[in-house]
């Protein structure tokens, strides 16, 4: 049974606040309506976790006999198509995880306003905006990749387009408005910024680091000694399937506090 729509005054939108109401605020709204949240990235990132999983497991396991499956070597020094393999599989898992994040920010965005948004409600406009997020993942990536400048600057511009997402899925802007309208949203608050969503990149990381941990353990009666090549294949495209699905309920949170963050400034530049 779906619980109650908090209200607005409940969960106290919009008005600026300090880190530990922010957390609480997000946990109060992914409880509240843990199905409409979820689910629109829950219903992309499973079978994208699942197929990368295979999808590596296939490309090392047929094409590249040669290439040791037991370290990070293929991705730095492996032959030019393993790379490139890898590297498609990759990108077009966090397309797809940029759209399941971007319907949850739609959808965040509906509840705060008090609708419960449908699956497809959630889904349809990420999808009809993918051309739009890809292009931003692209500009990162490619500053990122390529010059020394973009390697150093980056935190600052990401920090700086932190809200780019957020206004290319709820205000219909295009790639250059979104950017404008994030570099205005976070003049002087970038701090606040940083400091506000600093609980939950640790919470999504450490969720990550215990996932690790706790697929290391359970997988130990599975993996003999002299394990081979195949079964380390095997392991590997499952841990990669698993800690996808884990990562879920934690990028929703991430998500969802972001959104409010969002709507919190939005409001306070329009006061």
């Amino acid at each position: 049974m779906t619980e109650p729509i908090p209200s607005a005054e409940a969960l106290d939108v919009p008005v600026l606040v300090r880190p530990p109401r922010l957390y609480r605020r997000a946990y109060t709204i992914l409880r509240s309506q843990r199905r409409a949240l979820l689910l629109p990235f829950l219903v992309l990132q499973a079978p994208l976790a699942i197929t990368a999983g295979l999808a590596q497991f296939f490309v090392l396991f047929h094409f590249y006999p040669d290439v040791p499956a037991d370290s990070f070597e293929p991705l730095r020094t492996g032959p030019d198509g393993l790379r490139l393999s890898l590297a498609t599989i990759q990108a077009v898992w966090l397309l797809f995880a940029a759209v399941g994040l971007a319907a949850t920010v739609f959808a965040t965005n509906a509840v705060i306003a008090g609708r419960v948004p449908k699956l497809a409600e959630s889904l349809d406009p990420a999808f009809t905006r993918m051309g739009g997020l890809f292009a931003l993942g692209a500009l990162f990536y490619l500053m990122f990749a390529f010059t020394v400048v973009g390697v150093v600057l980056l935190p600052y511009f990401i920090v700086r387009f932190g809200f780019a997402f957020h206004a290319l899925m709820l205000e219909n802007v295009g790639i250059r408005a979104s950017l404008r309208r994030s570099w205005s949203l976070l003049r002087r608050r970038m701090f606040r910024f940083v400091r506000s969503l600093t609980f939950p990149a640790l919470l999504a990381t450490g969720a990550f680091l215990l996932g690790v941990f706790v697929f290391s353990i359970v997988a130990i009666p599975f993996v003999s000694v002299d394990a081979g090549r195949t079964e380390t294949l095997a392991l590997t495209s499952f841990a990669i399937a698993a800690l996808g699905i884990v990562a879920v309920p934690c990028s929703a949170y991430f998500a969802i506090a972001t959104t409010i963050l969002y709507l919190d400034f939005r409001s306070a530049e329009n006061a």
